[in-house]
């Protein structure tokens, strides 16, 4: 059986031979992963990392003699934890692939609609905000590790939550390729803040359930924020009084509907006011949910997808859903407590057309 020596040996091996710091180089978002398959193709990368990245980014089932250069206990120790399998004299990752997250190796599904352990823009979004951070970190929506093993290479204490159960093994596993031992790690597979009743905490970071969702249609449970993609952060910044230690402050991606005028956030800034907490949303773009619009095409089919009515039955409860309110902005919130009154504060970061998750 594999232990976390065997993970550890495998990041190191990852970071020395070069492989972490290309990813780096190419940073992240569907595009950039397009780039690095083009130029993989085109033969413009070098030798080695030819077998690693069709195993490890893209994959492939590659033989194991393409591997050299990775620990002899490293394979075995994948198909041990279910992350990889083998296939005659070849291995391929079961479903998963590597990320290099801020420095941070992770194994994540591939970005796939039916992903569970998932990892995209809106995490590196989220991911900037948090590297670096110190104190008490309590990372909700933990999934894989993402922002809880970011913070953790300088925070005093993480503390990780997550509903998923089968998220424990892999995050645990992504720990042990960054980390010799678990240095003040906790994971909590749980329901939001009640699984640290009575714990405050410096920094709150969340990723949570996030897009908008009709009634009558299903989402995927960790994409499913509620009719007005808020149900989420609704709990949080109603729960912040009671985890959020003086001086700290809580972030958090998300979306919320509005018009070409911009974001309506009249509900959740009534909200903040009388839970006591100042916001400030940073506001980067927005999506027309209209039809022919990219994001909303993309969005039709995931939910025709997952709830299994016919495309032409999705797209008009979409339509009647998003008739009012037909925008949908991306936003990362920065929250505190302790002003008098608290404040509200919004970005218009929307109007220049900016990245989903990045100004």
């Amino acid at each position: 059986m594999s232990d976390a020596a065997d993970f550890f040996a495998l990041g190191e091996a990852i970071r020395h031979s070069g492989l972490s710091s290309l990813l780096a180089l190419y940073g992240f978002g569907r595009r950039r992963l397009e780039a690095l398959r083009f130029d993989l193709e085109l033969g413009l990368l070098p030798a080695p990392f030819v077998g690693a990245l069709r195993l490890l980014v893209f994959g492939e089932a590659v033989r194991s003699d393409e591997l050299s250069w990775m620990p002899p206990r490293a394979l075995a120790a994948l198909v041990d934890a279910g992350v990889a399998m083998r296939e005659g004299p070849s291995v391929r990752l079961n479903g998963f692939r590597l990320v290099a997250h801020y420095g941070v190796l992770l194994f994540a599904h591939q970005p796939l609609r039916s992903a569970m352990f998932y990892h995209g823009d809106d995490s590196f979004g989220l991911g900037a905000a948090v590297a670096g951070q110190r104190g008490r970190v309590l990372d909700l929506c933990a999934g894989v590790g993402a922002q809880g093993l970011l913070a953790a290479a300088t925070a005093t204490e993480v503390v990780a939550v997550e509903i998923e159960p089968a998220a424990e093994p892999v995050f645990w596993l992504n720990h042990a390729m960054n980390y010799r031992d678990r240095n003040a790690v906790e994971f909590h597979c749980g329901d939001f803040v009640e699984s640290v009743q009575g714990r405050r905490f410096d920094v709150i970071v969340c990723n949570p359930p996030l897009l908008p969702c009709p009634p009558e249609l299903a989402l995927p449970k960790l994409a499913d924020g509620g009719a007005d993609g808020l149900a989420f952060v609704r709990r949080l910044v109603t729960a912040l009084p009671g985890v959020l230690d003086t001086g700290g402050f809580a972030t958090c991606i998300g979306t919320i509907l509005g018009d070409e005028s911009g974001p309506d956030v009249a509900a959740l800034q009534s909200l903040a006011a009388d839970s006591g907490v100042s916001l400030t949303l940073l506001v980067p773009a927005r999506c027309p949910m209209t039809d022919g619009e990219e994001f909303f095409e993309s969005y039709v089919r995931t939910l025709e997808s997952k709830d299994g009515s016919p495309e032409a039955v999705v797209r008009s409860i979409c339509g009647r859903h998003f008739r009012q309110t037909d925008h949908l902005y991306s936003f990362l919130m920065h929250a505190t407590l302790g002003d008098d009154p608290p404040r509200f504060e919004l970005s218009r970061h929307y109007v220049r057309g900016v990245g989903l998750w990045g100004v």
